[in-house]
Order: C-alpha cells, then structure tokens, then sequence
C-alpha cells in the first residue's frame, strides 16, 4: 500500500509540476527549462514548516490550501517550537524566472514576472514551489 501512496504521490507531483510549467511561463520566454532534483525541504515528519512572507501571500496561502487538502498538516507556518524548512521572499529581476526553491531552504518569487500572471497563474506558482 506504501508503494502505491508514494507511486501516487509522485505522479500526482509530477504532473502538477509540468501543469504549472507550462500555465505559468512568461509570455517573453523563449522555452522553459526542467531540472529534475534529487532533494526536497520537508522534515522527518514529512512537513514543511515555512517562514517569512511575499507580497503574494494570499496566492501562497492557497498553494499551501491545496496541499493539505491532499494532506493533511503538510505544509504550515512555522511556530515558536518549531524550526522552518524554508523561508519566504520576494525579489525583482529581469529574467525568465519566476520562482525558486533553493536546496538551502529559500523559497524567492521575482515580482518582475510575477506581477505579469493572472490570478490563477500565481495560484499555480505557488502550488508548484
């Protein structure tokens, strides 16, 4: 049962990562690039306790709705008693991104291109980082 909960769980990602990939490119850019990784920011209860904020919280917010409606208590603010797996922030600049998830634990939104989406366009983003 394990096997097909995980099985799941990663055809469900990935195809929620192709989805906003191509939802969400820019409308300057030329071809979008896919990296595939080999980590991820979640702790060893399988959370992701986050911090700090971005001009597009209310987008946010509803990425992280959309997780824990999958899963229950996956994604939270981080509190007091807890340490954050990853930290929120803005940035602009001239470029064909539009986010990033850093292996360091930085979660960055370019409000450059951001700023350029549509509502559900963000939404999108934001389920996918």
């Amino acid at each position: 049962m394990k096997k097909y909960w995980r099985l799941s769980f990663r055809v469900t990602l990935i195809i929620m990562v192709l989805m906003s990939i191509i939802l969400v490119a820019p409308q300057n850019a030329s071809a979008a690039k896919v990296k595939l990784i080999s980590w991820n920011l979640v702790n060893k209860k399988k959370q992701l306790n986050w911090d700090g904020k971005t001009s597009y919280q209310k987008e946010f917010n509803f990425g992280v709705g959309v997780w824990n409606k999958y899963k229950k208590g996956v994604i939270r603010k981080k509190t007091a008693k807890v340490t954050a797996d990853a930290r929120l922030s803005d940035y602009s600049k001239k470029e064909p991104i539009v986010a990033v998830t850093s292996s360091r634990g930085t979660m960055k939104f370019n409000r450059y291109n951001m700023k350029k989406l549509t509502l559900n366009q963000r939404r999108n983003v934001m389920i996918h980082e």
